[in-house]
């Protein structure tokens, strides 16, 4: 059994970037969902061919870290 330091509980926007951050950081953490896939409410889906965003959050921040993990290219 792996053991953690850190349980992050929810894998929305927030959440990924709380275990991203801690692993980053030296910090042992495993995020859960109650859904088999990550996104939290940021995720698309489709009827007869046409997809559906049904995302409610949205990123308006300007800051070039926050820019730059979301695209996965920070250190």
């Amino acid at each position: 059994m792996k053991k953690y330091d850190v349980l992050v509980i929810g894998g929305g926007p927030a959440g990924l970037s709380a275990g991203y951050t801690l692993n980053k950081s030296g910090v042992r953490a495993a995020v859960y969902d109650k859904n088999s896939h990550a996104g939290g409410l940021c995720r698309s889906f489709k009827i007869k061919g046409y997809t559906f965003d049904t995302f409610a959050h949205v990123n308006f921040s300007k800051d070039p870290y926050v820019t730059s993990m979301l695209e996965g290219k920070t250190e």
